[in-house]
C-alpha cells in the first residue's frame, strides 16, 4: 500500500492543476501586496486599533502580509484544489479505463482506496506548509520582518475582537493554523473521494465535492440551524479562528477535531464499502 501511495504521489506531482494553484496563489500574494501597499486603513480594525492611540498601518509587516494571505487561500485555493485532486483519484481512472488495468494486480479495492487517501494526505500537508512558507517569506521580502501584530478574530459563532501578540507568539499560532488545516481539509477531501467512487466522471465528483462545501457556507446563513451550525463541514474546517483567540479554547478547538475526525472516519468507510462493491 505504501509503494502505492508513492505512485499516487508521482502521478499527482505530473498534473498540471499543481501550476494552476501555484498560480492562483502567486496572484493572490501580488493582489494583497499591491492592496496593503495602497492600504488607507480606514476600516472597523484600524478604527478600533486607533482607540488604543495606535496606527494600524504600523503594525503591517510581513507576518500581517502572509496571515492576510494565507486564510482565503486555505478558505477557497486549498479546498478547491482537493476537490479537483480527490475528484479524479477514482474517478478519472475509471473515466479514461486506467482503473481496470489498475485493480485486475493483486492488491485489494481497500488497499486502492487507502494509498490514494494517503497520497491526498501528503499532497494536503505539502500544500497547507508551502502556501504558508512561501507567503511568510514574500511578506518579509517585501515589508520585514515580524514585529508586535495586530490579531483580527472574526468568523461564523466568533464575537468580532483582536488583541496584540508578540511576533514569537503569533507564528506559534501560525504554526498551530497550518497543522489544524492540514487535518481540516481531509474532511473534505475525504467527502470528494466518496464521490469520486460513487460517478465515473471526475468533474461530477469534483462539483459534488465543491457543491457540499459551499452549501454548508449557504446553511450557516440561515437563523433556524443554530444547533446544527457547530457541526458543519465548514464551520468545522474554519475552527482554526480559534487558534487566534487570545485565550485558545481547548473545548471548542478539541470539538472541531473530533467533528473533522468523525467527517473522515465516516466518507473514507463509505468510499470503501462502495468501490469494493463497484463494477469497473
Amino acid at each position: 500500500m505504501w509503494r502505492d501511495a508513492v505512485w499516487e504521489l508521482v502521478k499527482l506531482k505530473g498534473q498540471k492543476k499543481n501550476y494552476i494553484v501555484l498560480v492562483g496563489h502567486a496572484t493572490m500574494m501580488l493582489l494583497v501586496g499591491m492592496g496593503l501597499s495602497r492600504e488607507k486603513f480606514r476600516g472597523p480594525l484600524a478604527h478600533a486599533v486607533g482607540r488604543l492611540g495606535l496606527n494600524l498601518k504600523d503594525f503591517a509587516d510581513g507576518l500581517f502580509f502572509a496571515r492576510w494571505v494565507y486564510v482565503p487561500t486555505l478558505v477557497m485555493i486549498l479546498p478547491i484544489f482537493i476537490c479537483t485532486l480527490a475528484g479524479d483519484m477514482i474517478a478519472g481512472e475509471v473515466q479514461d479505463g486506467s482503473m481496470r488495468l489498475y485493480a485486475s494486480r493483486p492488491r485489494t479495492r481497500q488497499q486502492i482506496v487507502l494509498s490514494k487517501f494517503l497520497a491526498m494526505c501528503v499532497a494536503a500537508a505539502s500544500y497547507c506548509f508551502y502556501f504558508a512558507v512561501v507567503s511568510l517569506g514574500v511578506g518579509m521580502l517585501l515589508f520585514g520582518s515580524p514585529g508586535t501584530q495586530v490579531v483580527a478574530v472574526f468568523g461564523p459563532g466568533v464575537q468580532a475582537d483582536f488583541s496584540l501578540m508578540g511576533p514569537e507568539e503569533t507564528l506559534w499560532r501560525y504554526l498551530l493554523c497550518t497543522g489544524y488545516h492540514v487535518f481540516s481539509i481531509l474532511a473534505l477531501g475525504s467527502i470528494t473521494l466518496f464521490f469520486s467512487t460513487i460517478f465515473n466522471r471526475m468533474t461530477s465528483a469534483t462539483i459534488a465535492g465543491l457543491t457540499a462545501y459551499f452549501v454548508s457556507y449557504m446553511l450557516e446563513e440561515l437563523p433556524w440551524l443554530q444547533e446544527m451550525k457547530p457541526y458543519l463541514l465548514s464551520r468545522v474546517m474554519n475552527g482554526s479562528i480559534h487558534l487566534w483567540m487570545a485565550v485558545i479554547p481547548p473545548g471548542n478547538v478539541l470539538r472541531s477535531f473530533v467533528v473533522l475526525s468523525v467527517y473522515i472516519a465516516l466518507f473514507l468507510g463509505l468510499a470503501i464499502t462502495l468501490f469494493n462493491a463497484k463494477d469497473i
